[in-house]
């Protein structure tokens, strides 16, 4: 096509062979043009980021895309050739379907579905398909590209999942459980029971343990009633903690044994955890006509389950600070006698100083229980073999707190409360929690200050061995005035040899 027609002359035939070449060059332009774009449009199918394919009309993949082959995990392009889409669905009835609608409708848009790669690995795509027709409407091509919508289809679903799921128990939420009430009352179903429990001594836990085992008592709390339900029930986590549990086809008598059964898992639950049990208080209420509301039996159970959780919330108190003592008791191992020894030194000092003997009590109860709250501080900090980092040291200091708290909701120890939150005071002001000074400093927790801090320094540790008597007293005369109140220091400084004369004897 490259060669031209050479004439001389001006004639006829002359201008017609003009015309010819002049035709030539244009078609040879539009050649080239075409071949051009066809290379355009070859890179943009193959390295688009989309999976394309065209397909014969039988399903025999004839061209594809480097991604289209990576993502059904296929080596290269080559080896994806003359394979069948039908192939690439797990379900057998997709690919006749898919062709079934090419066939009628000439184009598929926006059409999810599910493929499967070359190992079975499941994904989900969006497929858009057009067919190629002849001019006698037979099929010739199917052209289509597939995109990747896996990722998202998983995101929707963990968005839907914690739309109506709580995620620290994995039990539906109160917007699910609220839901579920309002179906009910549309349908009319009856009977329903509604039962609502609460964790007993829950913020209690929180503040004086932290917040995992709050956490921990709420996942055990959520086990033991998912448990004791059967499938038809929906168990929800309503608050902070509170479940509610909604049983369809459910009267009083069944209700009644399912609170006995909650009950006898609790009981069996706390045999095995006997260092944080479970406590719930639970009310519920029952639904025999479809004419009362499902709110209004939720909040007779509601109430119901307050009105038992004020019959016993102060033996749940109870129960709780005797089990943080115990474990505390279990975990201090390393201070056997520390108690007993603090309790001779803290009531020679008293009597020197001439407290009232009234006073005396609570000071011996001091000395056992104003490192209480080290239940809530973790073993290793307490168990340290070596001086504390700075914040392992803020975190030791939060004990002042977690006993005060604990001294609070205990009946015996809440007359001492004040003094367990203000033992670690220094006379100069520079001690913890508050930073008082002098005597803004309670006289029982100064007492106590310098009798802890003798019995410490006197006892071996163990990264250090115990001082001598002597070495220990000359400590705390270079420290009056700064850690410990000078008046009580020379008083105790004199008391003392005769104390170290009689020790006091260890507990049976």
């Amino acid at each position: 096509m490259s060669q031209r027609i050479i004439i001389d002359g001006n004639d006829e035939l002359a201008d017609l062979i003009d015309d010819v070449n002049e035709m030539l060059t244009t078609i040879e332009g539009d050649k080239a043009q075409l071949r051009q774009s066809e290379a355009e449009y070859r890179y943009l199918f193959d390295e688009a980021l989309t999976a394309n394919f065209i397909a014969a009309p039988d399903g025999k993949i004839v061209l594809c895309n480097r991604t289209f082959a990576e993502m059904f995990g296929y080596p290269s392009v080559n080896d994806v050739l003359l394979s069948h889409l039908a192939q690439l669905f797990p379900d057998k009835q997709t690919y006749p379907w898919l062709l079934e609608t090419i066939e009628k409708e000439k184009k598929l848009e926006h059409f999810e579905v599910e493929m499967v790669t070359l190992d079975q690995r499941r994904i989900n795509v969006v497929k858009n398909i057009v067919g190629l027709f002849t001019a006698d409407d037979q099929l010739q091509q199917i052209i289509g590209y597939v995109l990747d919508v896996t990722e998202r289809k998983r995101t929707e679903g963990r968005l839907r999942y914690l739309g109506i799921h709580d995620i620290l128990t994995g039990l539906y939420n109160r917007s699910y459980f609220e839901q579920e009430i309002e179906s009910i009352d549309k349908e009319g179903f009856s009977p329903v029971s509604i039962i609502v429990c609460d964790v007993d001594g829950l913020k209690f836990v929180n503040d004086t343990l932290g917040h995992h085992q709050g956490d921990h008592l709420l996942m055990e709390a959520g086990k033991i009633l998912r448990k004791s339900l059967d499938t038809s029930s929906i168990l929800s986590r309503i608050g902070g903690d509170e479940f509610a549990a909604l049983l369809p086809n459910t009267d009083e008598t069944a209700v009644e044994v399912i609170i006995h059964r909650i009950q006898k898992k609790i009981a069996a639950y706390n045999e095995q955890n006997r260092e944080l049990p479970l406590s719930l208080s639970m009310g519920y209420a029952v639904r025999s006509v479809p004419s009362v509301s499902m709110n209004d039996v939720f909040k007779e159970a509601d109430n119901n389950m307050y009105r038992e959780k004020l019959h016993h919330r102060q033996s749940v108190r109870s129960e709780l600070v005797q089990t943080l003592t115990k474990a505390l008791e279990a975990r201090d191992y390393l201070t056997q006698g520390h108690a007993q020894r603090l309790e001779q030194f803290v009531t020679s000092l008293a009597k020197a100083v001439n407290l009232p003997v009234q006073g005396l009590a609570d000071l011996q109860l001091l000395a056992e229980f104003h490192d209480i709250g080290k239940v809530g501080i973790p073993d290793y900090i307490l168990n340290k073999p070596g001086p504390l980092t700075e914040q392992e040291k803020t975190v030791m200091q939060r004990h002042c707190e977690i006993g005060y708290r604990i001294a609070c909701a205990s009946q015996d120890l809440l007359p001492i409360a004040d003094w367990i939150l203000k033992h670690h005071e220094w006379w100069d002001g520079s001690g913890y929690p508050l930073g008082l000074k002098g005597e803004e400093i309670p006289l029982e927790c100064r007492i106590l200050a310098i009798a802890d801090a003798f019995d410490a320094m006197t006892n071996d540790r163990p990264y250090r061995k115990g001082m001598t008597v002597e070495a220990a007293c000359a400590e705390l005369a270079k420290n009056a005035a700064t850690q410990f109140d000078p008046h009580l220091i020379k008083h105790f400084l004199k008391i003392i040899p005769n104390i170290s004369a009689n020790p006091p004897r260890p507990p049976l």
